[in-house]
């Protein structure tokens, strides 16, 4: 199900589409609740703004100097990561530290701790110094996220209620679920639109850890427009100013705000995704609108929330998706055929090496070699013995495979790069129902 959300001077306009869940026929609405994953950021750079303002905090202050002695952050002492490298992602920080170890992949954040997060800075060194270049980092707004909430006194969730949501009348936005919330939220799911667990992010809250409705999300959007009146309108306007390059030409990041200028209008804007669930924040201030996008499946929405502010921004593409007995010839395919010959294999040695040289950074940040090697060496026995005969590739970086195993069916997950080198991104392997024969053309 999606739900979208428009507001401008005139007023707002929700419509839900779909249903709640596979189980749930009710078409989500306006109070509907989902995981809003990386739109939290723009809330963690909202408190920063607001907090420097009074002189809490200061954005150009070492981070080590927000934190207990015993934490030695990477860096050098006359060059060391502040507040505003880790809410414009140039602090050199990865997207995920690497003593990331879920004992759940299935809501990998739970357990990870503050005492983790702490070590992970004590032995780590950057492989670049902060402010040299923009790179996305969960960890990085994450900690941010934690100093905030340590400087005020409070956790992440009350700081965000009293300095935000509170005065906003934003009241189902939080980390943790109300009894009522829950009754109202959406189940997640996947790109397969299989069910898919919610995730608990704790630690990195700041990060990614906020739940929401569209109705909440429209209040948040026109306080950023200037719609509706509040104090945190300075704050507001200092975290949507342009601060770095990023990524693609005419594409800039503010305090934890992306902004986007192209034809001949800038929109502000973020995304986020958990493991259900997709959200897009965005709004054109010149002209005075903004748009809220909420989903509960994993594909993207962007082009969407993009398209409603300015219909020059180009909807993706919807292809028929492919059904074949062969591995596609495909950057996908390729890098499927090459795992599978390696995890098939007993050299354990060159299961290491094309980890570290086929899988993408992002990936291996998130999912540690000793993590993969041992999943490697559990599925290696279901893999060597079967015959693989059903595929699904949703585009040329986008594949599926489905593999029955002593009577039981399993699906590996497949995601590459869109640009060489086609690095694998993802990776994920489930139990399966059996595939779906493809109908007369295929598909």
């Amino acid at each position: 199900g999606i739900v979208v959300g428009l507001v401008d001077a005139d007023g707002s306009t929700v419509v839900g589409h779909g249903q709640r869940g596979l189980d749930d026929p009710l078409t989500p609405d306006g109070d509907t609740v989902f995981e809003i994953g990386s739109v939290s950021k723009v809330f963690t750079a909202t408190l920063l703004a607001d907090m420097a303002a009074s002189g809490e905090v200061e954005i150009e202050a070492p981070a080590a100097s927000y934190l207990p002695d015993s934490v030695d952050m990477p860096g050098e002492i006359n060059d060391p990561i502040t507040l505003y490298h880790l809410t414009t992602h140039t602090s050199g920080l990865p997207r995920m530290p690497d003593n990331f170890a879920p004992a759940d992949p299935n809501n990998p954040y739970a357990d990870y701790s503050v005492q983790q997060m702490y070590d992970f800075f004590s032995a780590h060194e950057l492989s670049r110094a902060p402010g040299e270049t923009v790179e996305y980092s969960n960890l990085a707004v994450g900690l941010l996220g934690h100093i905030l909430a340590e400087a005020s006194g409070l956790d992440y969730e009350s700081l965000v209620k009293e300095r935000i949501t509170g005065p906003l009348e934003m009241n189902d936005t939080r980390v943790t679920l109300s009894t009522d919330m829950r009754t109202r939220l959406a189940a997640g799911h996947k790109l397969d639109l299989r069910p898919a667990a919610n995730w608990d992010i704790l630690t990195l809250a700041g990060a990614g850890g906020l739940r929401s409705t569209v109705n909440d999300m429209l209040r948040f959007v026109a306080a950023n427009l200037g719609l509706t009146a509040t104090e945190l309108a300075p704050a507001m306007a200092n975290a949507h100013k342009p601060r770095e390059n990023m990524g693609p030409e005419g594409m800039q990041v503010g305090l934890g705000w992306l902004n986007t200028s192209q034809h001949g209008l800038t929109i502000t804007w973020h995304n986020g995704q958990t493991g259900g669930y997709h959200s897009f924040v965005g709004f054109d201030k010149e002209h005075g609108k903004g748009v809220v996008v909420l989903s509960n499946a994993e594909s993207s929405i962007d082009d969407i929330g993009f398209h409603l502010l300015d219909p020059r921004f180009e909807l993706a593409p919807v292809e028929p998706i492919q059904t074949t007995s062969t591995v596609p010839d495909s950057p996908a395919g390729r890098a499927l055929t090459r795992w599978i010959q390696v995890t098939r294999g007993s050299n354990r040695e060159a299961a290491r090496r094309h980890y570290e040289e086929a899988f993408h950074e992002s990936f291996r940040s998130g999912v540690p070699l000793e993590a993969y090697m041992e999943v490697r060496d559990q599925i290696r026995g279901s893999l060597s013995s079967v015959e693989m005969t059903h595929f699904v590739a949703r585009d040329d970086h986008d594949l599926s495979a489905y593999v029955e195993s002593n009577g039981a069916w399993f699906a590996i997950h497949l995601q590459v790069r869109p640009e060489d080198p086609y690095e694998i991104v993802g990776l994920l392997l489930q139990p399966s129902d059996p595939p779906a024969e493809p109908d007369q053309e295929g598909q």
